[in-house]
């Protein structure tokens, strides 16, 4: 990764500045303060320059300051570092650009590739992508790229073991184990939390079967009972409908009996009836005919009756005086011998009449009595008959109360056909009526099946997530610090204390002994798993808290510049600069002339060697120098 231009404006106390930073070689920082005395760099802003490049990188500077303390505090507002970087991989120029209290960008953070803003939606998702950029986190950054003697950032000797080995994995891009390892304690506390779980579904679904085989045997119970009862009812019901079906057919027959007799005896005075409307008939018929005849002889008698008082009218008015006159009828003469004839004639006529009369009158008498007989006769077969009628009149007026009797038979049987209806659909409800705990029975055995097939199943995955545990702890073992990553560790630990023991020659003379370790001797004599920094100083100090400052300010630097080293040779990501802050302090000139030599090596390995120092003795060392000069409260950047 290779750092090409930083610009600063209004940061910290740097109004405005420009840098260049590939291909300087050696440069020296110098300060020079003109709001104090003369000579005196102190609080020009040099170190400020270095911090610019930390914070335009990670929004926060090596000593911690974030957020507005970053405003120059004289313009207070329109803060703004921008770095360009080019990716030597694939040839694509960044530009990180950081704003704070700016008229425009606000509080903004801005990445551009190749002139396109490819900034996140927020200020944090650019931040994680310029810090994949880097391919290093902050605390690896400042102690690799960047060399404070003071700053918020531990040193690696004062790291603990743990972050010791998390700045290694961060240079040697061991992201992925520890991934993978909090992958698989992930996984191990899901697996662990799912056992949990699925220990708990067992233990709530042994505990539902055992509560459901209850409430099987309930409602097997009470699917027998509700059986039995409906039965006992379909019993009751079947058992009341014959005996009501019995009781209207009897009653049927009853009717039809007693309508049977009242029939009979209804047609018997019917037949009467009718026999004495024929006899009727019959004797008016034979009455009209024998009064007809009657009537005939009674007309003849009147005729002969009349006939008689003709004759005698005649006879009285036939006088013997009247021999001799003419007759008023004939015109002729009257003589005795007509008056004879015609009174002989008379007398004949009357005698005949007389006769007819007395035949006549004998024969109505005849046919008198055979009327009056015939009166009796009919009379003697209509009494006979009407006694008989009588009697039948007598038995239908008994037969009324058994008719009263088929009407109230009646009524019940149609009382009886109604409870036949009700009786009927009650049964039918009865035989249809649904045993629910068939249904809740059937519902249990399902029920018990699923749990049972749960219960299966559940111990299944519980079987399997144990296996999987134990290849999960087997795993997170193997992805922790005592796993694969120290393996590597142990790989690099040759590469490190090579390089410790070349810095450690040129800076010490080979007086102290710095190495790397990945195991730690405890007092009983065994060893541990341990990132451990051993440090031997031929002046008898044999731990690093024992060596004066100077001393540790020199391993400081060599454990340092073996971390950038390895950062270079190992990470995908290198940087093109170190940058070293007062780096002489605490030394004696041995020491100045040793980190002199170093910062001569280490111009010929980067590009540019970024060298903050207030002493002016070792300016004609560096052949290039940045100037920071403070003025009126703010300061400004120059190059020589």
């Amino acid at each position: 990764m290779r750092f090409r231009t930083l610009e600063v404006d209004n940061f910290i106390i740097i109004s405005h500045g420009s840098i260049d930073l590939a291909n300087q070689g050696l440069v020296r920082i110098s300060g020079e303060n003109l709001d104090a005395s003369p000579f005196d760099s102190n609080g020009s802003g040099k170190s400020s320059l270095i911090e610019a490049l930390v914070w335009v990188l990670w929004g926060k500077t090596s000593q911690g300051l974030t957020a507005d303390s970053v405003v120059n505090s004289k313009v207070g507002r329109d803060c703004r570092v921008a770095l360009d970087i080019e990716d030597e991989d694939s040839g694509d120029l960044y530009q990180v650009v950081r704003y704070r209290k700016h008229r425009k960008y606000r509080n903004e953070v801005q990445l551009h590739c190749n002139g396109k803003d490819v900034s996140g939606s927020t200020n944090a998702v650019t931040q994680a992508l310029i810090e994949d950029l880097m391919g290093v986190d902050y605390r690896t950054f400042l102690n690799s790229v960047v060399f404070s003697h003071a700053g918020s950032v531990k040193r690696f000797t004062e790291m603990t073991d743990l972050e010791q080995k998390e700045v290694f994995e961060r240079i040697l891009s061991l992201d992925w184990v520890t991934n993978l390892h909090s992958q698989m304690v992930d996984e191990r506390k899901r697996i662990r939390s799912s056992l949990s779980t699925q220990h708990a579904n067992l233990k709530q679904i042994q505990q539902s079967i055992l509560d459901e085989s209850d409430n099987l045997n309930t409602y097997v119970e009470e699917e027998v009972k509700f059986d039995a009862s409906k039965q006992e009812r379909i019993d009751e019901l079947t058992e009341k409908r014959k005996l009501l079906r019995r009781e209207r057919k009897s009653s049927r027959e009853k009717i039809v009996n007693n309508q049977e007799y009242i029939d009979a005896s209804t047609r018997k005075v019917s037949d009467v009836k009718s026999k004495l409307t024929s006899l009727e008939q019959k004797y008016l018929a034979g009455k009209e005919r024998l009064s007809g005849r009657l009537k005939d002889v009674e007309v003849a008698l009147g005729i002969s009756d009349q006939s008689l008082k003709r004759i005698s009218t005649k006879e009285r008015q036939i006088n013997t005086d009247d021999v001799g006159t003419e007759c008023p009828v004939c015109r002729q003469d009257v003589t005795q011998e007509h008056i004879d004839r015609l009174l002989a004639d008379l007398i004949k006529e009357r005698e005949s009449l007389e006769t007819d009369q007395t035949k006549n009158l004998v024969r109505a008498d005849e046919i008198k009595l055979k009327l009056e007989e015939y009166r009796k006769k009919y009379q003697r077969k209509v009494d006979k008959l009407t006694e008989t009628l009588n009697d039948y009149r007598e038995e239908l007026r008994e037969l009324q109360d058994t008719q009263r009797m088929n009407r109230t038979i009646q009524h019940r049987i149609e009382g009886i056909d109604s409870q036949l209806r009700d009786v009927d659909l009650e049964l039918k409800r009865a035989k249809e009526r649904e045993n629910v705990f068939s249904d809740l029975a059937a519902d249990s055995e399902a029920t018990l099946r699923k749990l049972r097939s749960e219960l299966v199943v559940t111990r299944a995955r519980i079987a399997l997530n144990n296996q999987r545990l134990e290849s999960c702890e087997f795993w997170v073992e193997g992805f922790s610090t005592k796993g694969i990553r120290s393996l590597l560790l142990d790989g690099v630990v040759g590469s490190l204390n090579s390089h410790a023991e070349f810095y450690s020659d040129l800076l010490t003379g080979g007086a102290i002994d710095i190495g790397f370790s990945t195991q730690k001797q405890l007092k009983s004599g065994e060893f541990r798993d341990s990132f451990t920094i051993t440090t031997s100083n031929v002046s008898g100090a044999t731990e690093y808290a024992a060596n004066s400052k100077g001393e540790r300010r020199r391993i400081d630097l060599c454990v340092a510049l073996s971390i950038a080293d390895l950062l270079a040779s190992r990470s995908s990501k290198r940087f093109n600069i170190i940058a070293l802050d007062e780096v002489f302090d605490n030394l004696d000139e041995s020491g100045k002339e040793a980190v002199m030599a170093l910062l001569n090596y280490l111009s010929t390995v980067r590009e540019s060697v970024f060298v903050i120092t207030h002493l002016e003795s070792l300016k004609s060392q560096f052949p290039n120098e940045i100037r920071v000069v403070r003025s009126q409260g703010v300061a400004e950047v120059r190059s020589n």
